[in-house]
């Protein structure tokens, strides 16, 4: 049952690996995107670009590998990348998360790690949910943004966990607030 779930899962992400994205929105409604790695993968995260089209137009798309798929009228108009280091001697972990642009003005996010439990378990207990909000005041000094989470508890014996972000968006002096989807993704600790 759980190969068919993540295969259909993985279908589904096959099929959005590009979404719209509107410039002076704070998110974007009804976008997500889901996606299930291990710890290994995870560890060096996962990226969204914000392509940018010569026409203004915007899209988000996910990067596998560092790979970037762009036309010759289109430019990365912003990153942001997340993931999840886990200390499996102690079961703790934190997540990290870098933003690039263009003379960034601020970064915002909300991100979480919690269970995978759907049956028999608190699926709204959170191991970590909080917000990336400390870069509010960035004033177009920098290109790149970067911090971590504080170390968290997950519960041993656990062999997977969720980790995700909300109302994720870059703003910059140029291009404006550039929002981003929402993203869970699975991650297997072992």
């Amino acid at each position: 049952m759980k190969k068919i779930v993540a295969l259909l899962l993985s279908a589904l992400l096959a099929l959005t690996g590009i979404a719209p994205a509107y410039a002076a929105k704070t998110y974007l409604e009804n976008q997500s995107f889901s996606i299930e790695a291990s710890i290994d993968e995870l560890a060096d995260g996962i990226t969204f670009a914000i392509i940018q089209d010569a026409d203004g137009s915007l899209t988000v798309q996910k990067i596998e590998q560092g790979d970037i798929s762009l036309q010759a009228n289109q430019r990365v108009a912003g990153k942001f990348h997340c993931g999840l280091t886990y200390h499996k001697n102690a079961s703790t972990a934190h997540i990290h998360w870098t933003a690039t642009s263009s003379q960034l003005t601020a970064v915002r996010a909300r991100v979480y790690c919690k269970p995978t439990y759907i049956i028999g378990g608190d699926y709204g207990k959170y191991f970590f949910y909080g917000d990336i909000d400390e870069y509010r005041d960035l004033g177009g000094r920098y290109n790149t943004a970067n911090g971590a989470t504080d170390d968290f508890d997950i519960d041993s014996g656990l062999k997977k966990v969720n980790i995700g972000w909300t109302s994720a968006s870059i703003t910059t002096v140029r291009g404006g607030t550039l929002a981003l989807p929402s993203s869970i993704d699975t991650v297997e600790l072992n």
